[in-house]
Parts: C-alpha cells; structure tokens; sequence
C-alpha cells in the first residue's frame, strides 16, 4: 500500500496553525460525542496524533491508524502508542470494538477517477466504521471534499447505516463541516 500524502508533510503537520486548528476541531467532535471516561476510541488516518492527544483527555483506550508510514514514525516519535498502518478499505480491528471512531482531515486523501469511484470510496469507509462500531457508538468526521457534490456522495454513503447530523460553523475559507454519526 502506497504512501499518498505528499513529501514533506511532517514539516506542515507540525506547524503551529496547523496544530492549532486540527487541536480546536478535534476538541469540538470529542465535545458533540459526549464519550464516557475510558470509551475504546479509534482515530481513523490519525497522520502524526493531534486528534489522538487531544482524546487521550477522554479516555486513555485510543487506538490509530494512517496510510502514511511517514505520518506515524512522527506519531511514534512523540510516544503516541497503539497505531497501525491502514486504509480505510481495510481498518485494521475486529468487529464491534470501538465506542467512537474520530476522522479529521483524512477521508478526502485519494484520487477519484469518476463519481462511481467517489461513492465506492466512502459507502466502502462507511461500511468499516459500522462494522468497527459497537451498536450506540459514535463517529465524528471532518474532512475537505473535493467539491459539494462529493460531500453529499459522502453524506448519503454515511447515512445508508448510520443515524446522524451535520454541524456548520464558521464562514467562507474557515467554514468547517461536520458528520456526527451514530451506529443504528
């Protein structure tokens, strides 16, 4: 499995705006789950931890995977502990294991070739995190499509298995949204 984020990403990941910002998104999704004290949290294409810091305030179960073999050396370098390299095609843990999966910036990480390719790409990802869903877990997804079109693509994939609601905040370039998710 290729590496598919670009040469130099533990440089940007690690600038200060950056940080900053994945820190403050992955704060409001752990705030909208409302995860108990030692809730087994999966971050799905944890790149190099911020998310996962960030739920290590909720919980110290938390487990992550990326695709980028760079990405998690820089993970590992800061101690962060129980990752794996993955896809999203395959995640790497058995059924029934997590009380929420969190994703920030990772889902749009791949290369379409057509509409059919986009909705193959998140009905496939919606149907791992259902399958690594604990019945009444919960997912909190943020992520930067490609287009609106394909942010609806994602949006229908998602809601063929889960309950859910979206949240929009901000404006213009620094308008976020986000798919809070609960398994049926």
């Amino acid at each position: 499995m290729p590496d598919i984020r670009p040469p130099d990403t533990e440089k940007s990941y690690e600038k200060s705006a950056i940080r900053k910002t994945q820190l403050r998104m992955a704060q409001r999704i752990l705030q909208e789950l409302a995860l108990e004290k030692n809730s087994v949290v999966l971050d799905a294409g944890c790149g190099s931890g911020f998310s996962m810091e960030a739920a290590s305030a909720f919980s110290k179960n938390i487990f992550g995977f990326d695709i980028s073999s760079e990405l998690l050396l820089v993970a590992k370098r800061k101690g962060i502990k129980n990752l794996s390299r993955a896809d999203f095609a395959a995640v790497p843990f058995r059924e029934n294991l997590f009380d929420a999966i969190i994703s920030l910036s990772a889902l749009q990480w791949f290369s379409p070739k057509d509409e059919h390719d986009v909705k193959d790409h998140y009905a496939r990802i919606a149907e791992e995190f259902f399958r690594a869903l604990k019945t009444g877990g919960k997912a909190g997804l943020q992520f930067y499509p490609a287009s609106e079109k394909e942010w609806e693509i994602a949006v229908k994939c998602f809601r063929k298995l889960f309950d859910g609601y979206i949240i929009e905040e901000g404006e213009g370039r620094k308008k976020k949204k986000y798919l809070i998710l609960e398994k049926k």
